[in-house]
């Protein structure tokens, strides 16, 4: 990956001097508070997980980076290779997506989309579809695993192609 690149949200992010999120070392009050920024920007993408329990540490994590609070640049870095890894695999999954042919969710690329407002959309029948499919893909090995620095299981990438295929199969457009 490149020094800069583009944010789930389409803005150009630079993770600081050691060009990548995975093994920057953030010295200056300027790195510093660009961290700040992009866990800002990070935190306003995937409606509806953070209020879900695997990420409430990493939520109180990327806080504290805003508020300044953390307490060492190796704690920084850590949040940064979670975030860069959700990004890429969350990017990943857009472009898999529209090269099958498969329709966004809810018109929504993978980060900003809102899974309990689409199964509200879809309805209770499609929900058990879709729940479904999720099992299979991920009983056929088909699962996005981070590295250990990465951060906890991220199952929002698997549930966004679930969703995809079951509005592809089952949905009218």
């Amino acid at each position: 990956m490149s020094a800069e690149s583009k944010n789930i949200t389409g803005d150009t992010i630079s993770p600081g001097a050691g060009g990548s999120a995975r093994g920057v070392h953030l010295a200056s009050s300027s790195q510093r508070h660009e961290a700040s920024d992009i866990a800002k920007a990070f935190l306003d993408t995937c409606p509806g997980d953070w209020e879900l329990g695997s990420h409430l540490s990493l939520r109180g994590h990327l806080h504290r980076i805003m508020h300044n609070q953390e307490r060492g640049d190796d704690d920084i870095d850590s949040a940064l290779k979670i975030i860069n890894y959700r990004q890429e695999v969350m990017q990943s999954v857009d472009a898999l997506v529209s090269l099958l042919g498969l329709p966004m969710p809810g018109n929504k690329k993978c980060a900003m989309w809102d899974r309990e407002e689409w199964l509200y959309a879809v309805g209770k029948e499609k929900e058990t579809l879709c729940g479904q499919i999720y099992m299979d893909l991920l009983m056929s090995g088909f699962e996005f695993y981070p590295a250990q620095d990465e951060g906890p299981n991220f199952d929002r990438p698997l549930r966004y192609v679930a969703a995809a295929i079951t509005q592809a199969r089952y949905c009218s457009p």
